[in-house]
C-alpha cells in the first residue's frame, strides 16, 4: 500500500503541475540552479544537479521541475506511510494472540491510509510539489535515513547503518530541516548499534567519518561557487 499510495499523489501531483512554476519559490530556485540568474544557490547542489538534466531531455525546464519534484513527493508520502505502519508492526512482535495481531494489522492499513492521504493533500506539499520547489526533495531526504532504520524485520546491518548515515548527512547539506532532526537519528543510530551489539568505537568512528564525507558537499558547493563571477562580486576574496 504505501508505494500504491506513492505512485497515486505522485500521478495527482504531475497531472495538476503548472505550466510555469511561479509560486512556492519555485521560480528563483530554477533560475539559480539553471545558470539564469547571476547568484547561483549556494546550498542544494544534488538537487541543482537533478534539474540541469533537464539539459539531456526533450523536455522544457518547468516540466521537469515539476516532474522531479512530484516524483520526490509521492516518495515522500510512500516512506511516510511506511513508516507509520511500521510502529503497529513493532506492536505485533509483542503480542501472542493471533486475534490481537490481526486487529493491528487492520489498524496499520487504516493508520497507514489516513497518514498517506492527510500528508498527500497538504496543502504546502501539495504546491510544492505542482510547482516544482525543491520542498518535496527535502521532505524525501529526511525520510529516507529514517525509513531505513526502522523499515525492518530487526535491527538493520552495518551498511545499511552506513548507508543511512550517509544519506542523512547529505540531507542535511540539501536541508537545514535535517539538523533539526539530527539528535534524533543519532539517539535512534546508537539505540539499535546498542542492541545488537554494535556499538563500540570502531563502528561509532566509522559512522562519523561516513557522516563527514556525506557533509563534503558543502566543500563541492564552496568550490564551485568560487569559480562564479558573483564570488568577485560580492568580494569573498577580500
Amino acid at each position: 500500500m504505501p508505494w500504491t499510495l506513492g505512485a497515486i499523489a505522485f500521478v495527482l501531483y504531475r497531472l495538476t503541475g503548472v505550466p510555469l512554476p511561479l509560486g512556492a519559490g519555485a521560480l528563483p530556485e530554477l533560475n539559480q540552479h539553471l545558470g539564469i540568474s547571476p547568484f547561483p544557490s549556494l546550498t542544494q547542489r544534488l538537487w541543482g544537479a537533478l534539474l540541469r538534466v533537464e539539459g539531456l531531455l526533450p523536455a522544457t525546464a518547468s516540466w521537469w521541475a515539476v516532474t522531479l519534484a512530484s516524483l520526490c513527493a509521492g516518495v515522500a508520502v510512500a516512506l511516510a506511510v511506511r513508516l507509520v505502519m511500521q510502529w503497529f508492526v513493532w506492536r505485533s512482535e509483542t503480542l501472542e494472540s493471533e486475534s490481537a495481531k490481526r486487529r493491528l494489522q487492520v489498524a496499520s492499513l487504516v493508520a497507514g491510509l489516513v497518514a498517506g492521504l492527510v500528508l498527500m493533500t497538504q496543502r504546502s506539499l501539495w504546491l510544492a510539489a505542482v510547482h516544482g520547489g525543491s520542498q518535496p526533495w527535502k521532505l524525501m531526504l529526511l525520510l529516507l535515513p529514517f525509513y531505513l532504520l526502522l523499515k525492518g524485520p530487526g535491527i538493520p546491518s552495518m551498511r545499511v547503518h552506513y548507508i543511512a548515515v550517509f544519506l542523512f548527512a547529505v540531507g542535511v547539506t540539501e536541508s537545514a530541516t535535517c539538523m533539526l532532526f539530527a539528535p534524533f537519528f543519532g539517539v535512534l543510530l546508537l539505540y539499535q548499534l546498542a542492541v545488537v551489539g554494535r556499538l563500540r568505537p570502531g563502528t561509532v568512528f566509522g559512522a562519523l567519518g561516513i557522516g563527514l564525507l556525506g557533509l563534503g558537499l558543502y566543500l563541492v558547493s564552496a568550490w564551485q561557487y568560487a569559480g562564479q563571477p558573483v564570488y568577485a562580486w560580492r568580494e569573498f576574496s577580500s
